[in-house]
């Protein structure tokens, strides 16, 4: 709808421009302390989620397996507030990685979100040992802001109470 006044109606646009540039500003803010483990065998998949969130404001580490995952958290002096886990992935796959991530007592804390073209949701959660959150493949972008934001923030809402 334009107004009959221009230059109405360019106010109204700088303003909507405006609060688009401020609510994107305001998760960039708010997310500038979480850190990201992003498992992928997929380059592709690893760079296109690292300038996502990365958009938005989150620190990102990428891994192309889960051995690299491991080994990548062995050596962190602040460990990520999230994993975004591919469950298929050559040398360590999505549930090997997810028993050796529940035994290490350093890192059986840190949630962790599955990323699957399967879509028996029931198998999955059970084989990737309950995880916090299941996004299938192809990714939705909006959906994987959308629920990674809610999972951390559940997340921090739980450490809160303990």
């Amino acid at each position: 709808m334009v107004p009959h006044n221009f230059d109405n109606y360019i106010l109204i646009k700088n303003i909507r421009e405006g609060l688009k540039l401020f609510v994107i500003c305001s998760a960039m803010f708010k997310n500038a302390h979480k850190r990201l483990l992003i498992v992928d065998d997929s380059r592709d998949n690893q760079i296109l989620l690292e300038m996502l969130f990365k958009a938005y404001g989150y620190q990102v580490l990428c891994a192309s397996d889960g051995q690299e995952a491991l080994d990548i958290l062995e050596h962190l002096k602040l460990l990520p507030h999230l994993i975004l886990l591919d469950a298929q992935m050559p040398i360590m796959n999505g549930h090997d990685f997810r028993l050796e991530q529940k035994s290490d007592s350093r890192f059986k804390n840190i949630p962790v979100v599955v990323m699957t073209a399967d879509d028996d949701l029931n198998e999955i959660y059970s084989d990737m040992v309950q995880p916090e959150d299941i996004l299938l493949k192809p990714l939705q972008i909006k959906s994987v802001i959308q629920r990674v934001s809610a999972t951390l923030e559940r997340f921090e809402e739980q450490q809160l109470l303990h």
